[in-house]
């Protein structure tokens, strides 16, 4: 979808950010965007605590819908 609405923005971010990183970078970078995910998922003011709360349901640290989130956006740019 973003290839249709943005054409060349996905491989521009290919080039200049994913090829450039190693693969723990690249998780690193995963992580990093699920976290961003699950604080706007809570929305504005709420602790980060109340956003682990909301996305993770029972699985350990660092999982959850965020995490999946960010991981499945550096995948698909890695793709």
């Amino acid at each position: 979808m973003l290839e249709q609405l943005a054409p060349g923005h996905v491989e521009m971010v290919r080039d200049l950010l994913i090829d450039v990183l190693m693969p723990d970078q690249v998780r690193a970078l995963a992580d990093v965007l699920g976290e961003v995910s699950r604080r706007m998922a809570a929305g504005p003011g709420e602790s980060r605590a109340a956003a682990d709360e909301t996305a993770c349901s029972g699985a350990g640290a660092g999982a959850g819908a965020g995490a999946d989130v960010g991981a499945e956006a550096a995948a698909d740019l890695r793709a």
